[in-house]
């Protein structure tokens, strides 16, 4: 592998970390009064995935395949809806009405679906990552008070420290990773510009301190497992055995960390530095381990640039937002990759629904109760 190719790849991850890029993917959760829900999820796309292309790679193919979603395409500012998938011919007529670097961001995909419980719903999810399906646990609770019913819905999106050899909790406290990527709980509560700024600068530092050692584990874990065979010569030092892996895994880390090691730095200088004449050619000759060491760094890069504005419809009046925001009738979540770092991302609503019925019939009582209290005594008379 040339060292330019993975100082770019270091340096297009950094940029994710430090990017504020417009959510791209819109979803819509309607929960019904009696239990049942609809998704709606509108998402933009490339010129393969809006023609139904089958090797079109998307956060959402699953939702492109499966015939239960009801599935359309439209242009940005423009109502009309229309059957998906588009036709070259279509696509064609608006490459010349639409200016060619604006189609991708112009043109998008909607999904919908009903389903007959959250349960159902959350089991079919459609987020890809990392070529898995993303699979929240879902949950609507329902309490019946005469006059009103509460719903309670929850959302819970899973941890995603698989990716991970070193977890945060080595480098960061677990309320401050969560407060780094999440925003809760908030630690700057008090602090002054100065003081949120120093904090900021350390908390970065640390945060960087723990990718470092994750993509130099990721390079580390390439050439051990998929490069021994083909360089068996050059990696003798490398041992195949756990314990001495572990320990020359943690080794290399420290080593790198003491040296300030960037992203931006050339890894293969890092790998002749440490280990010398055990590693006589480049660390990343083989196009295996160069391979490997990608779909490591592609996991990570796909879940930083998952980002999905999260919007939530239940029945009545919403009474609790939760860790969202209200906004045109529905709860607004920021449903990110990077808040499924540090821990579960959940997201909860409760919204109070009246049960017209319910004053319906406690009026006719109540009518009812006063008419016999003037009958009774007029019958009493006769």
């Amino acid at each position: 592998m040339k060292t330019c190719k993975l100082i770019l790849t270091a340096l297009l991850v950094a940029q994710l970390l430090a990017a504020c890029t417009e959510q791209d993917i819109q979803m819509i959760t309607t929960i019904h009064r009696d239990g049942s829900c609809q998704r709606e999820i509108t998402f933009t796309a490339d010129s393969a995935t809006l023609m139904g292309h089958p090797d079109a790679e998307t956060l959402l193919s699953q939702s492109l395949s499966d015939s239960a979603w009801v599935k359309t395409w439209g242009i940005k500012g423009d109502t009309a809806l229309h059957a998906y998938p588009m036709t070259p011919e279509q696509y064609s007529a608006l490459r010349t009405s639409l200016p060619y670097d604006k189609l991708n961001d112009t043109l998008f995909i909607r999904a919908e679906r009903c389903f007959a419980s959250v349960e159902e719903m959350a089991a079919t999810s459609i987020l890809l990552f990392a070529g898995v399906p993303l699979l929240p646990q879902a949950s609507l609770t329902k309490r019946f008070r005469w006059f009103y019913t509460y719903y309670t819905y929850q959302e819970t999106y899973p941890v995603q420290s698989q990716l991970f050899v070193y977890p945060l909790s080595k480098f960061m406290d677990d309320s401050v990773a969560s407060y780094w990527f999440t925003g809760e709980p908030d630690l700057m509560q008090g602090y002054s510009p100065a003081e949120k700024k120093e904090t900021y600068d350390l908390l970065e530092e640390q945060r960087d301190r723990w990718l470092v050692a994750n993509y130099v584990a990721a390079a580390y874990d390439a050439i051990v497992y998929e490069g021994a065979g083909e360089m068996h010569d050059s990696l003798s030092g490398l041992s195949l055995d756990e314990d001495a892996y572990l320990a020359n895994l943690d080794s290399l880390v420290n080593y790198a960390l003491d040296r300030h090691f960037s992203l931006g730095d050339d890894i293969d200088s890092l790998f002749k530095s440490y280990f010398g004449n055990e590693v006589s050619v480049p660390a990343f000759a083989s196009d295996r381990v160069e391979q490997q060491f990608e779909r490591s760094l592609n996991a990570f890069m796909e879940l930083m640039s998952l980002k999905v504005d999260y919007r939530l419809v239940l029945p009545g009046r919403v009474v609790n937002v939760g860790n969202g925001v209200m906004e045109e009738g529905a709860v607004r979540y920021r449903l990110t990759g990077s808040r499924l770092i540090p821990r579960d991302y959940t997201l909860t609503a409760t919204s109070r629904a009246v049960n017209v019925w319910a004053f319906v019939i406690t009026a006719l009582v109540i009518i009812l109760a006063v008419v016999s209290l003037f009958l009774s005594p007029q019958k009493k008379r006769d």
